[in-house]
Order: structure tokens, then sequence, then C-alpha cells
């Protein structure tokens, strides 16, 4: 194998790594503003009465973060329905907007960065293996004996 093969095969490795690491860098953390932003008018003061016991707390994954809230919002609406009070349920989804404005990563900050070092590298990485195997054969259609019929 040639030194150009073994160098494209690292940069392949390399990039699969980087596209395998991304989704667990960041952490979760949800503030009032967040939430102020990200949920409806009619629902943004229970929704900061609900959500505030997890100010300021940091979550390493989505899940725990996504099951925190889901959990409180579950608990409010569940009080809600027992009591009768069913123009107060909150019947919208809101775990993917404030998930994503929630998350503090390096990947959100500089995407660019991070979309090359996934996907740049191990396109590179497989040109740099697969061109030097074609280089010194002839032009064209090649009648090498891997098809049969």
């Amino acid at each position: 194998m040639k030194l150009i093969q073994k160098l494209g095969l690292v940069l392949f490795l390399g990039g699969l790594l980087a596209f395998t690491i991304i989704p667990f860098l960041g952490n979760y953390q949800l503030s009032e503003e967040i939430v102020l932003s990200q949920s409806k008018e009619i629902h943004q003061e229970s929704m900061n009465e609900i959500l505030s016991p997890l100010y300021g707390k940091t979550y390493q994954t989505n899940f725990t973060f996504i099951s925190e809230v889901n959990g409180k919002i579950d608990d409010y609406n569940q009080e809600r329905k027992d009591n009768q009070q069913w123009d107060q349920v909150i019947w919208d989804d809101y775990t993917f907007p404030l998930t994503k404005a929630s998350v503090q990563s390096p990947v959100k900050s500089q995407p660019l960065l991070f979309l090359f070092l996934s996907i740049g590298l191990v396109v590179l990485g497989g040109l740099l293996y697969n061109i030097p195997k074609h280089q010194g054969e002839p032009e064209g259609i090649k009648n090498n004996g891997i098809f049969h019929s």
C-alpha cells in the first residue's frame, strides 16, 4: 500500500471518528430567556413557572434534559387534567425548540469546521485512498474479467 493510500485511510477513519463523536459534544442548560423566547405568549407564564426549577442546571446528554423537561410539563398537565382545567393544559410540544435553544456546543458555534472534520475528511480520505489504485491503467472501458455471464 502506498504512503498516499495510508494517509487517505487515516483521514477517512479520522473523519468517521469525528462524525461519530459530534452528537455527544456539548451540554444543555435551560434559562428563563430561552423558555420565554421558545414558548407561545399564552404559555409563557405557566412554562416559566413549570420549568423554573431546571434553570441553571447543566445536563450532559439530551436524553436527561428531555426527560426532565417532559417530566415537569407532564406533571403540570396531569394536575390540570385531574382538576378538569382543560383550557390550562399545554397541548403544544416544546421539547425540540427548548432542546435546540438550550444546547451549548462547539458544533453550534463553528458548524463549518465540524462539517469539514466529519464529511470533508471522509471524502478527502476516500479520494486519496482510491485514486492511486487507478493510476497507470489505460483510459476507457476495460475487460478485466470481473463481469461473468
